[in-house]
């Protein structure tokens, strides 16, 4: 499964910043994740306005199948 948040067509504004915290071991441990790092939280910040609007979802298509990659 593939978990996005997004914002809908036309609601994005000059303050929206992405935050993405990454890790390469296991917690609390040295043990590394195969396959290299992983995203562990991923955040859409932006000052609060009324109306504002966010959406998440989760679909069955790999990031690869979605045309994502990692570079």
């Amino acid at each position: 499964m593939t978990q996005y948040w997004k914002k809908p067509t036309g609601a994005f504004r000059a303050d929206l910043r992405v935050a993405v915290n990454e890790r390469y071991t296991y917690w609390q441990s040295k043990q590394p994740i195969p396959g290299g790092i992983a995203f562990e939280n991923f955040e859409l910040r932006e000052k609060f306005y009324d109306g504002q609007r966010f959406i998440f979802g989760i679909t069955r298509p790999s990031p690869a199948e979605l045309g994502i990659t990692s570079k």
